[in-house]
């Protein structure tokens, strides 16, 4: 064996003891568990829906026209569960019983974008009758308070984002 036959063979064996160190380091790393991270995915998922109880209260309050009651509790969940598809859905609720069409919109947009499904009709928690009808009673409200105020940026951005939802029903947003 010459001089480099002997450099070459140092190399490699220095290059394979590096790869034992980094896989060794590798698998006692507390993160690469994939059982430890899906127990912290559901835990997490669980700390961020509401329960069924408190959804039939709502439910509830809303038919019984408690609407105060029911926002007031609405709010404080929606601080404790921002990503609940569930109360923005609820709030609009509210919101359509009140005759607000243009805020229940902005609320079912919310609700449709954290929970898709409720466009979806094979699902069980599709709203997309209702959300017809708020777009419908909303458009009108709308043209009708855009001809007497056409500058309204907020009017427009009323329109905009009813024309989202009816793309949304559509299916052409994804």
């Amino acid at each position: 064996m010459d001089k480099l036959d002997k450099l070459s063979l140092i190399f490699i064996l220095i290059f394979i003891a590096a790869i034992a160190v980094v896989s060794a380091e590798h698998r006692s790393v507390p993160g690469n568990n994939i059982n430890r991270s899906l127990i912290n995915a559901r835990n997490t998922a669980e700390a961020t829906e509401i329960s069924d109880d408190q959804t039939k209260i709502l439910k509830s309050m809303i038919e019984a026209d408690n609407l105060l009651k029911a926002e007031t509790l609405l709010n404080e969940l929606l601080k404790k569960y921002p990503y609940d598809g569930e109360l923005y859905m609820l709030m609009g609720d509210v919101m359509m019983r009140r005759q607000d069409t243009i805020h229940a919109l902005y609320l079912y947009k919310e609700a449709v974008d954290l929970n898709p499904d409720y466009l979806d009709k094979k699902t069980p928690v599709f709203q997309g009758y209702k959300i017809k009808i708020a777009i419908e009673e909303a458009k009108l409200k709308i043209n009708d308070m855009l001809s007497k105020r056409p500058d309204d940026q907020e009017l427009k951005a009323a329109k905009k984002n009813m024309y989202y939802l009816l793309k949304k029903m559509a299916g052409a947003c994804g």
